[in-house]
């Protein structure tokens, strides 16, 4: 069948009734702007045959195209939000130290030792002068943690969205 030139042979709504060229047009979706169905309508909302098309978007079927793949006619899929990343802000953060003191035993042949200005008090000579010892303690040094002030953003809602207008789903009975 194809279509006149006066569009007769097209569906068309006329004072809210949807009339076609003598095809049955029941089980067909409209959305209408309006708080209730029109006369010959019922609303998609589970109940009577319908599906349930409150708050949610319609999704052409896949068909074989492999952007959706795998679903079937009238399939619900729930929301998901796709992989992303967030901005991280770090104000920047220190860590103490804390030193008691120590010192650092080291074994060291004469020859290889200088001692410039000072005092040598602290420097032993061991095994007829062939030798040099310092003494050693545990370190006792301790690194404590502080607050650190980072944080990483969140973005978005309850729900991931595009711009819409809400209509009230029917279907044709």
């Amino acid at each position: 069948m194809g279509i006149s030139a006066d569009h007769t042979s097209l569906l068309t709504c006329q004072n809210n009734v949807w009339k076609g060229p003598g095809a049955d047009t029941s089980g067909l979706y409209g959305f209408f702007y309006a708080s209730t169905c029109p006369t010959g309508w019922i609303a998609a909302d589970g109940a009577n045959g319908t599906i349930d098309l409150r708050g949610t978007f319609l999704r052409g079927l896949d068909n074989g195209r492999g952007l959706d793949a795998g679903r079937t006619l009238a399939s619900y899929q729930g929301d998901v939000f796709a992989n992303h990343s967030h901005s991280v802000y770090d104000p920047g953060h220190t860590h103490g130290v804390y030193d008691p003191g120590h010192s650092h035993n080291y074994n060291l042949p004469m020859s290889n030792v200088m001692i410039q200005g000072g005092s040598s008090d602290n420097v032993t000579r061991n095994n007829g002068g062939s030798t040099v010892n310092t003494s050693w303690n545990s370190s006792n040094i301790s690194i404590y943690g502080a607050g650190t002030n980072i944080s990483i953003y969140g973005t978005g809602s309850t729900e991931t969205r595009p711009k819409n207008v809400a209509l009230l789903a029917c279907m044709k009975s």
